[in-house]
């Protein structure tokens, strides 16, 4: 017999048949018909030119031959299937990989620096490419392959996405120090006195924290709409008007502008930033293990 010439599927037939001892049970677990079944036996018979399996009333025996040959084939399959199932590592100190990531200017600033530093030190050799995150976008981006991963503060509602809880943040109020009303930025009443400045990718005024103020029945006046919250320190520094931003930015930015961190002054729920991949390349070595790198910066920042 030689190898070369003999195809593989014949021995997962005879394992089917040697272990169930019946045609039709052994053709339904491996999706096979029963003609197709029956002619992979006859090519089987042929190719170790012995009968293998005998017909009796109810099943199949099996010969001699097929005895002596069934434990050395079963291992075989076995240690075959488990082989080709298993992901093969890459080193990623040689990995020459370009992963892109899509981040806010909140994850740029919080994650990208120590995600960045990992992947200087771990995987030199790979490149690291950050895009904007644009939410209409997201699961496309992802399903295709044109982004590796993301990192977004709500669910893409996509069944295909894989998300994973990364961080959670609380928003807070900045002002400019001197701000005439600054005392009154800790109530309510005084916060919705003044004119804000809010952050939205799509230029809407109304914002998530619009909507717990419409939970309890109030509304703020939005002044001024931006793309990123690295706009907002300067523009309060420089007016009257107020922002929300998230605090680690917020406190960020008050090490270097004269600015001050006031807490918003009614219940607001922490933002949940959730860290996005394809469920299609959970298999994937190298994106599995860029996705661990993420989770461990994310978390060190809890």
């Amino acid at each position: 017999m030689n190898i070369l010439n003999t195809d593989l599927n014949l021995l997962k037939v005879f394992r089917a048949l040697y272990e169930h001892k019946n045609q039709s049970i052994a053709a339904k677990q491996i999706n096979m018909s029963q003609p197709a079944m029956s002619h992979a036996l006859k090519r089987l018979k042929a190719t170790f030119n012995d009968e293998l399996f005998l017909r009796v009333d109810g099943g199949y025996v099996p010969t001699h031959q097929a005895d002596q040959l069934a434990q050395p084939i079963i291992d075989a399959l076995a240690s075959l299937e488990k082989t080709l199932s298993q992901e093969i590592p890459v080193k990623m100190e040689e990995s020459t990989k370009i992963f892109r990531v899509a981040v806010s200017d909140y994850s740029a600033t919080t994650v990208v620096p120590k995600l960045s530093f990992e992947l200087t030190k771990s995987a030199p050799k790979a490149r690291l490419i950050f895009v904007q995150l644009e939410y209409d976008q997201l699961a496309f981006q992802l399903r295709t392959g044109k982004i590796d991963a993301a990192i977004a503060a709500k669910t893409s509602g996509d069944l295909a996405i894989l998300e994973e809880s990364l961080l959670s943040e609380r928003v807070v109020t900045v002002a400019r120090n001197g701000h005439p009303n600054l005392k009154d930025l800790s109530t309510l009443s005084g916060f919705l006195a003044e004119q804000h400045v809010v952050v939205n990718l799509f230029g809407n005024y109304h914002t998530w924290l619009d909507d717990q103020l419409k939970q309890i029945g109030k509304r703020r006046f939005v002044s001024q709409v931006v793309p990123f919250f690295g706009s907002i320190p300067p523009i309060v520094m420089n007016s009257n008007l107020i922002g929300g931003m998230p605090k680690r930015l917020a406190e960020k930015a008050m090490e270097q502008l004269p600015i001050t961190v006031v807490p918003v002054p009614f219940d607001m729920p922490e933002i949940k930033f959730l860290l996005c991949t394809a469920k299609l390349k959970k298999r994937d070595f190298e994106t599995t293990w860029l996705r661990g790198k993420i989770l461990e910066v994310g978390h060190t920042l809890h």
